[in-house]
């Protein structure tokens, strides 16, 4: 008797460069309840070959993340490492931030110190931060920080950005 045994292929997903500025290894967007999803992609399993980060701060959904669940909710963090297996089980419009970065990003001179932050590690495997009301504001003060610098073509955005990244990551 033979056994048959078929690999299961996940599909991975690249890094898309930001196609307003152009930046091949760094890009964030704002989302004003906007649901950015076609139905085609809910329930399928997928990976990034990037990471990804979410400040939601209105709406809601539900999302799987190496098979645990995460109902997102309002002022809170979210945060994914490459190569993790994503599925999306539920979208509503939302209000945030979301900024994805190759992990060549992390390879620049600039940014050498940022792959050692614990949020980068990810040493529980986690995927979630809740956030105080200080907290909040200085992470939307942030992200509104590297929003305008994303929108210059000086050439020390990689620079500032990697700055931005550092005091962004000390929440």
């Amino acid at each position: 008797m033979y056994l048959y045994k078929e690999e299961i292929v996940i599909p991975q997903y690249p890094f898309e460069p930001d196609a307003a500025t152009g930046n091949p290894l760094f890009r964030i967007n704002r989302n004003d309840c906007v649901v950015n999803y076609k139905r085609s992609d809910f329930l399928v399993p997928h990976r990034k070959d990037y990471y990804f980060m979410a400040f939601v701060k209105m709406g809601s959904s539900r999302h799987w993340i190496d098979m645990t669940p995460y109902d997102l909710k309002p002022d809170k963090f979210y945060f994914t490492t490459p190569h993790q297996v994503h599925l999306k089980e539920d979208a509503e419009p939302f209000t945030g931030i979301a900024l994805s970065f190759h992990k060549e990003f992390l390879l620049t001179a600039d940014n050498a110190s940022l792959k050692e932050l614990p949020i980068i590690q990810n040493p529980q495997n986690g995927h979630e931060l809740s956030l105080t009301k200080g907290d909040l504001k200085f992470i939307e003060d942030i992200l509104d920080k590297i929003l305008a610098e994303t929108e210059t073509k000086e050439t020390w955005q990689n620079t500032m950005l990697s700055a931005y990244m550092r005091i962004y990551w000390c929440i």
